[in-house]
């Protein structure tokens, strides 16, 4: 089966998003993109690429373990959102 040349150019544009996508914490995008560009609804979507590549439980326990350290500078509540998102999944 061949690819075409635009064909191979979107997968490749995928294939680097999703790299991108692995590159950090998932929870650290989500705050990211839900803070400074107002992405509301991205949250889903991040959340799928975590659960993909098997790394949800991870980087709760890792976010978790800097939103202990950071707690006494910085208030966020993007760890009791995820918490909440994965009781509904389940």
């Amino acid at each position: 089966m061949e690819v075409s040349h635009l064909g191979f150019q979107k997968l490749q544009v995928l294939s680097d998003v999703f790299q991108m996508c692995k590159s950090r914490n998932f929870l650290d995008w989500m705050s990211d993109l839900e803070n400074s560009l107002k992405l509301k609804s991205i949250s889903p979507h991040l959340m799928s690429i975590a659960i993909a590549n098997d790394v949800v439980i991870e980087h709760v326990q890792d976010y978790a373990a800097r939103e202990i350290v950071n707690s006494s500078t910085c208030k966020n509540n993007y760890l009791s959102q995820t918490l909440a998102f994965l009781t509904i999944q389940n």
